[in-house]
């Protein structure tokens, strides 16, 4: 997680584009606190919520949406599964007058890298069912 969101505040700094960094905590139960307290502390545009209540995927993206404060927002997965890399290629695309970007690993010429081969079977069959 702290290399995903290093990786995307110096990606957003180079660009001179104003952000925020909402990280959800949604349980966990390792050393997110910590390494959230150091990563504020580099990046003051970083935040941590907590989810006190009941822990989930959609319960968390529920609770940056509720509380993000910008005109734009984009949901990132910690883990590195999203590319840090394509967040100013969906601004320049707000910035071009789109509402919206979207981004997919199975788009024709994205690339995938260390994707597990039976979930990407799975993936596929169960989206073209």
């Amino acid at each position: 997680m702290p290399d995903c969101i290093s990786e995307i505040c110096i990606k957003l700094n180079r660009h001179s584009l104003s952000y925020e960094i909402l990280v959800i905590d949604d349980g966990s139960t390792d050393d997110t606190t910590n390494v959230m307290r150091e990563l504020i502390s580099l990046f003051p545009n970083v935040q941590c919520i907590k989810n006190l209540g009941e822990n989930g995927f959609g319960r968390a993206v529920r609770i940056g949406l509720n509380e993000f404060t910008g005109d734009a927002v984009a949901i990132i997965m910690a883990d590195r599964s999203d590319s840090p890399n394509d967040l100013h290629a969906y601004w320049k695309c707000l910035q071009d007058g789109y509402d919206c970007a979207f981004g997919s690993r199975f788009l024709k010429g994205s690339q995938v890298h260390d994707y597990p081969l039976v979930k990407l079977i799975a993936n596929r069959f169960v989206n073209t069912m």
